[in-house]
């Protein structure tokens, strides 16, 4: 389709039909349709195995294959199916880099949250908000534990490892807000002279504790709980890492303050946050997933705020690069150094 000749609503009507394709993705998942494509199969064998109407699956089958998760065989007898390349990596729950809870517990999560923007926006909050939006404890921790984890694993600590290519080895490091410590495991089997801290909430320092263990770096890793806004997180660190962190705080100011102080002379931070671009088509790839916390008057920053709020704290040799390569939107990596 030449794009250039598109009407100017194709953009919504598109906006329209994306539920479609969520929900049909989710049901894949729900059905376990996945495992069943590990090998090609025609639709007759797919539905029976999976006992669902043979039309209809025809149907699920080729919207999935439009989406490029499917791949579809011709020259056979009958059309056949398979996983793509991308579903087989992502989406079956034996890869070792299946994000298939992840995705199921972002998507439930949006969408039950858009059925509330209306009250957020008409009365401030609505009569009965969300339960899995409250920033519980309890919460975290069983996020902690599957859905944010998986994609922790999977995602977020390969594409923080790679920014730190080049650093020197640290001799103590503090993995701040780590959730379940999956980076500093990598950390610690990166440099392995090395010994660090994951400082979490009580509840996900537990699931951190947990995995440090399963890892076998009891001795070289420690998890401490604690709340980042009144607690203090330790000292004399080479390296400080922290993602998505300032949204839940208080005083952002003030955390940075408290980590500054937490770095030894020369020490560095890196500081993975999403921040809200100038321009509306930057705009739209980051609003609809922080669209909650805007709307329950979290932190988000505008674009740049980050990197002056860094310099107002004392860091120095400040490098701010724009990622797409973390989860949900384009993120901003802050590198910044005490003196």
């Amino acid at each position: 389709m030449d794009n250039a000749l598109a009407h100017p609503l194709r953009p919504y009507w598109n906006l329209a039909a994306a539920p479609i394709q969520a929900k049909a993705l989710e049901l894949a998942l729900s059905l376990g349709l996945f495992e069943c494509l590990s090998v090609p199969q025609d639709v007759g064998s797919l539905a029976s195995t999976l006992r669902i109407d043979h039309a209809n699956a025809q149907v699920l089958l080729d919207l999935l294959w439009s989406m490029g998760l499917l791949e579809r065989l011709a020259g056979q007898p009958l059309t056949h199916y398979q996983n793509s390349r991308l579903a087989k990596r992502f989406f079956t729950q034996d890869s070792p880099e299946s994000c298939a809870q992840a995705w199921s517990y972002r998507a439930g999560l949006l969408r039950r949250f858009s059925e509330q923007i209306g009250d957020y926006v008409k009365a401030g909050t609505p009569a009965t908000p969300l339960a899995e939006m409250a920033s519980t404890a309890a919460n975290w921790a069983q996020a902690a534990q599957v859905q944010i984890g998986q994609e922790q694993r999977v995602i977020s600590v390969p594409a923080l490892l790679e920014r730190l290519d080049g650093i020197p080895a640290p001799e103590r490091f503090l993995d701040l807000g780590g959730g379940p410590g999956f980076l500093a495991i990598a950390l610690a089997e990166r440099y392995p002279k090395s010994r660090g801290v994951v400082f979490e909430l009580p509840d996900t320092a537990a699931v951190a504790r947990q995995n440090i263990a399963q890892a076998g770096l009891e001795q070289r890793l420690e998890s401490i709980a604690g709340n980042l806004d009144t607690d203090a997180i330790g000292e004399g660190y080479d390296l400080i890492c922290c993602s998505s962190v300032f949204h839940f705080i208080d005083s952002p100011l003030d955390a940075l303050r408290k980590v500054h102080a937490a770095l030894r002379p020369g020490g560095l931070l890196v500081c993975v946050h999403a921040e809200i671009p100038e321009d509306a088509p930057g705009a739209s790839h980051v609003l609809p997933f922080y669209l909650p916390m805007l709307l329950r008057g979290k932190y988000v920053p505008r674009q740049g705020e980050m990197a002056s709020a860094l310099r107002t704290c004392g860091f120095e040799d400040i490098h701010s690069t724009q990622s797409a390569s973390f989860p949900l939107a384009p993120v901003w990596v802050h590198r910044g150094s005490r003196p």
